[in-house]
């Protein structure tokens, strides 16, 4: 925030109020209202702060509040939405009014396919996701901080705000996705596939060697692939290498026993809402997110991602770069400003 200068007529005295120095005066606004911020100095309005416009998503001023899954929550301008999603994830994705769709996800919780069903903002404060069975899976840890409510602002940030605390945000997502709660995995059987449909945008057909044949693909292959799509916000992945059987994966320069002919590895290329296709050093960095344990960046748009294991696979995780052949990559982490 910028400072702002008063000059007091009778002292000639000049003062100059930091953010720091400024209360914002704000109460819980109606669900689906604007409310803007106002600086104060004692009781007389100083200077007009410059305070993001928010609306209000739920509040839990007289007890648990429910987000209602697939909902978008939109902020003020529209330029935002936020959503729980059916996968479990929540979400705050850049949004065209015009068209009533939400692309580029900015944030989430990163609770996808963890079997998440409920997203509340609690009488006691806490923003909690729980599973069908009452098992909490996600939180942002500020129980005890009472008589809450949450914001999204046109900035494309979430805020839990305590009116017990003198209206001081709690939590926000901003540089923070939450905090994970550790319970045992909901166990699955592999998805058997309905007339070759292996989730919702891969087929098996995809994954079929050139000669015809097809393993077994991995169900954590398909759910982190479709992770990867949701994440991207994708029109469409293309599968240019799925299984392989052992003598095809060595006619063309890979191995016998090498993840395609596991049935753990894809090669593929993103592709965006505008049908464009996205930069490999990008799916890199989303796939390490996800937890893809094997990442090779192929070419500019070209990646193989794998899931192995080190009970699936000689080495347990592997990330390399073969436009400049580095094999020992230890994150794309620094790889984000490259696009």
């Amino acid at each position: 925030m910028k400072n702002t200068t008063i000059t007091s007529a009778k002292k000639k005295v000049i003062t100059t109020l930091t953010a720091a120095s400024c209360i914002l005066s704000v109460s819980a606004p109606a669900i689906g209202s604007t409310t803007i911020g106002n600086a104060i100095f004692g009781n007389s309005i100083v200077a007009s702060a410059a305070v993001v416009s928010v609306n209000t998503v739920v509040d839990a001023n007289n007890g648990n509040a429910d987000l209602v899954p697939g909902r978008f929550y939109k902020s003020p301008s529209q330029n935002y939405v936020l959503v729980f999603q059916g996968d479990g994830n929540l979400v705050i994705y850049h949004y065209n009014k015009s068209t009533g769709k939400a692309y580029s996800p900015i944030w989430s919780s990163q609770t996808e396919n963890r079997g998440g069903t409920k997203c509340v903002l609690q009488g006691d404060g806490n923003l909690v996701i729980y599973r069908k069975d009452g098992k909490a899976i996600w939180n942002t840890r500020t129980n005890g901080k009472n008589r809450a409510y949450m914001t999204i602002s046109d900035a494309g940030e979430i805020k839990v705000v305590s009116r017990n605390y003198n209206y001081a945000t709690t939590w926000s997502s901003y540089n923070n996705h939450g905090y994970s709660i550790s319970q045992s995995p909901i166990v699955t059987q592999p998805t058997q596939p309905v007339n070759g449909q292996l989730s919702a945008h891969f087929h098996i057909d995809e994954f079929r060697c050139n000669c015809g044949n097809v393993g077994t693909i991995s169900q954590d292959l398909i759910n982190k692939l479709e992770t990867l799509y949701s994440r991207l916000n994708c029109s469409k992945i293309i599968v240019t290498s799925g299984y392989r059987d052992p003598d095809c994966s060595v006619a063309v320069g890979g191995y016998r026993n090498d993840a395609h002919t596991k049935g753990i590895a894809a090669d593929v290329i993103c592709y965006d809402k505008n049908g464009y296709q996205i930069a490999s050093s990008r799916v890199a960095w989303e796939a390490e997110q996800i937890g893809f344990t094997g990442i090779g960046i192929i070419d500019n748009t070209a990646i193989h991602l794998d899931v192995r294991t080190t009970s699936n696979y000689s080495n347990g995780h592997w990330f390399g770069d073969e436009r400049n052949g580095d094999n020992n990559i230890p994150t794309f982490k620094n790889y984000k400003p490259r696009w």
